[in-house]
């Protein structure tokens, strides 16, 4: 009889197992069950009020929808439903009492920092319970990546995120009691402010510089307005900077968070090279740093090329060691040249040389905020804003200065200047060489005259022809590219366009800058000290020294 028994309870027991699968509801993939929601939800023509008139923002774009951190969720596991089958058969839904789950009822456990964060954000201590995650996080579109990023579009929508109160009139006054008009959101102390909105998002000044809390929005004046704690190499804006979670990052990721905080194990992962405190500040096989900071753009004076940078500082030295000691050797062995009687003939025109001191004064200023941006912060710069807005100024002038020099080039036909006489080039090169390294220490007279005819000595020649006329326009070529970066080639050689055309910038202003030590220097080595120099300011160029007819 037992065995009866046992036998039965097992093939009740068998049936039981074999029917529970065909019993089991089959779980219904999230994209398939919010497909009959986006029918309504997904049309941007969406549109509803609520009794006293009120506009309900209902639309649920679709494909950000698909792309954002609760794509794997249900409509229905936050919007639940009353608990019969009609709940969403018919507007307005019938929804459970308890109503739709906040984003605390998921998160709170894991992200005490950042509720300490926001409760002690500007937010929350002017709108108190009017504020909430929900007010800049739209739980059907945010994304999982948690720090700046490169795509331009999604930095719009970031911002869209601050600027659609900050600039809507009723939504505005809603929430603070004020008019929109009353707020400044001038930001004219910023540099190209359209470009900072276009490539930055506003948390990045208006939330603490320090670490990676952009949930502690500050009140307008502890805002940052040091351009220098993101242009420099140490830019705040790296230890912001994350890309979408690596495996071997995912142990550090909860740190500081309220989980896995022992003391022994936070000092041990931010020691690793893949934990949270390992950013983008090293230097990347093309010699740039924080080269993952934007993949498409160029922040001046944070993505620099020390390879650049190191060979520009040694040549820059040499050129200075080399000036230094050859102007030491001049006064050391200085000789009275031998005096004839004095030759002055008129060189240099009126026009040439107003051109020629406003193109110095402009190189100057160039090349000070140029050196400031680069280095921001370093002691002794200018001010980033001021150096900006100066060096944009004076490289438009620039650009205007040499197309008069290139226009009265041609029309007074003083292009022939730069274009030497082939025939014995290379023993006039010789010839002018020795001078500079040997005669002009024995007190020999120049070995070609300065004319009006020709001004230029044969190495000015070989210098002035290449530096004026492929130099310049490739140095202002790219600074323009710099300033219209919208007209800069996405890639050039297989390299980033921005990049390639900061680096041929700085390469080229490094060049210009050593130029002018060396010209300077140069103009010091006529009869007298300033001799040179006064010839500039009165056209007149006046010698004492012996001369044979020259061929050039």
């Amino acid at each position: 009889m037992r065995r009866i028994a046992a036998g039965v309870l097992s093939l009740l027991l068998f049936c039981l197992l074999a029917a529970a699968p065909l019993s089991a509801a089959t779980p219904v993939p999230a994209a398939e069950a919010n497909a009959a929601c986006l029918k309504c939800h997904g049309d941007p023509d969406l549109s509803a009020r609520t009794e006293r008139g009120a506009a309900l923002d209902l639309y649920v774009p679709a494909e950000r929808l698909a792309r954002s951190t609760h794509r794997g969720l249900a409509c229905t596991d936050c919007h639940e439903g009353a608990g019969t089958t009609e709940d969403f058969a018919h507007a307005p839904h019938k929804l459970s009492a308890s109503g739709t789950k906040d984003c605390a009822d998921c998160h709170a456990r894991y992200f005490g920092d950042i509720s300490a964060s926001f409760a002690a954000s500007r937010h929350v201590e002017k709108l108190g319970d009017k504020f909430s995650c929900s007010s800049c996080h739209d739980a059907h579109t945010t994304e999982a990546r948690s720090a700046t990023r490169t795509d331009a579009e999604q930095v719009r929508f970031d911002n869209y995120t601050c600027l659609r109160c900050h600039t809507d009139l009723s939504g505005y006054k809603a929430l603070s009691g004020r008019e929109v008009w009353e707020q400044n959101l001038s930001h004219d102390f910023l540099p190209n402010k359209d470009r900072h909105f276009a490539a930055v998002r506003c948390v990045e000044c208006h939330t603490p510089v320090e670490g990676t809390d952009v949930h502690r929005i500050l009140p307008k004046d502890k805002s940052l307005r040091d351009c220098t704690a993101c242009h420099r190499a140490g830019s705040a804006l790296v230890a912001r900077t994350r890309t979408d979670m690596a495996d071997d990052d995912v142990a550090g990721m909860f740190l500081g968070k309220g989980l896995f905080d022992d003391e022994t194990l936070v000092a041990k992962l931010l020691a690793t090279e893949s934990g949270p405190a390992a950013k983008r500040a090293e230097v990347d096989a093309n010699g740039f740093i924080n080269s993952g900071l934007f993949a498409d753009s160029y922040v001046i004076g944070a993505t620099r090329n020390v390879i650049i940078d190191g060979w520009s500082l040694k040549l820059g030295l040499a050129v200075l060691a080399g000036v230094l000691l050859h102007g030491c050797l001049r006064f050391a062995m200085r000789r009275r040249r031998a005096a004839g009687p004095e030759h002055s003939e008129y060189v240099y025109d009126l026009h040439v040389r107003v051109w020629h001191w406003i193109n110095a004064a402009l190189f100057v200023v160039l090349v000070a905020t140029g050196f400031s941006m680069h280095f921001a912060g370093l002691p002794g710069t200018i001010g980033f804003a001021v150096s900006v807005h100066a060096h944009d100024i004076a490289g438009w002038l620039l650009v205007a200065n040499y197309g008069v020099f290139v226009l009265m080039a041609l029309a007074t036909g003083n292009i022939r200047q730069y274009i030497p006489n082939p025939r014995g080039m290379i023993v006039r090169w010789a010839v002018q060489a020795r001078f500079y390294l040997w005669g002009i220490f024995r007190g020999e007279a120049h070995p070609y005259r300065v004319t009006r005819s020709q001004r230029f000595n044969p190495l000015q020649q070989a210098a002035y022809l290449p530096i004026m006329y492929l130099m310049m326009p490739l140095l202002i070529l790219s600074g323009v590219w710099m300033f219209f970066p919208e007209l800069t080639p996405e890639t050039v050689f297989g390299y980033p366009g921005m990049w390639l055309t900061a680096s041929v910038h700085n390469i080229l202003a490094v060049g210009f800058a050593i130029f002018l030590v060396a010209h300077v220097y140069l103009s010091t080595t006529g009869d007298k000290v300033l001799s040179l120099v006064k010839g500039m300011f009165t056209g007149y160029h006046v010698t004492r020294e012996h001369h044979d007819t020259d061929e050039r």
